[in-house]
């Protein structure tokens, strides 16, 4: 199974209602995204949300699911919708602003995910992948702590990399199983957290011979 997006076919862009809401008793701001409000899915509508609550005071809302991508120098490059949603509870009274907000439904339709096809087609030149005789790959993320994603998986099936903060890694149980033949040694590099591929892949991909 491979990762590339067909180039003809458009982004899949949701339509969601941003609201921003006072949090806590001091003020501070939070958003949530709904794609409906009630359980027959209806499409995110301002009108229909003030028209629903406004003589109630405490809502509860089905908050879609919003991820957050960090990129390497520790900037949200973008937001997409996971498809989970969960209940929130709101005080309409402290509701700050209500907008639309267009968001790529599923991940594979944000910049980053072309950026890790990138990656990707890059290290199919690598000596590491002629000799592991890999072929297509997977793109997924990898962890999500708090709706923020900084880590993600290029899946080789027989070898998984992880691209963090710019870097590609090795999985650790990954190299662990390949380090055991010797044939597979000299293409890994061991460090305290994993392994980086030590042959034609550096951190930020630079070619280790140039």
């Amino acid at each position: 199974m491979t990762a590339y997006v067909n180039k003809n076919e458009e982004p899949r862009l949701k339509r969601v209602v941003r609201i921003d809401y006072k949090a806590d008793s001091y003020g501070n701001p939070k958003t949530i995204y709904t794609s409906h409000l009630d359980s027959a899915f209806q499409p995110a509508s301002i009108i229909d949300f003030v028209n629903r609550y406004k003589d109630q005071k405490l809502v509860y809302i089905p908050s879609a699911k919003t991820i957050s991508i960090i990129n390497p120098g520790f900037k949200v490059k973008e937001r997409y919708l996971s498809g989970e949603e969960e209940p929130v509870a709101i005080n309409t009274d402290n509701i700050y602003m209500i907008t639309y907000e267009k968001l790529p439904e599923f991940f594979r339709y944000t910049e980053m995910y072309k950026e890790l096809v990138e990656v990707a087609n890059k290290f199919t030149e690598s000596q590491a992948y002629k000799e592991l005789k890999l072929s297509g790959f997977k793109i997924y993320p990898a962890d999500n702590s708090n709706n923020v994603c900084a880590t993600f998986i290029i899946d080789f099936n027989k070898l998984k990399l992880k691209y963090r903060w710019g870097q590609l890694l090795v999985e650790k149980h990954c190299a662990e199983q390949l380090f055991k033949e010797e044939k597979y040694q000299h293409l890994f590099e061991r460090t305290n957290t994993g392994y980086y591929l030590l042959r034609d892949w550096k951190i930020y991909g630079d070619n280790t011979n140039d």
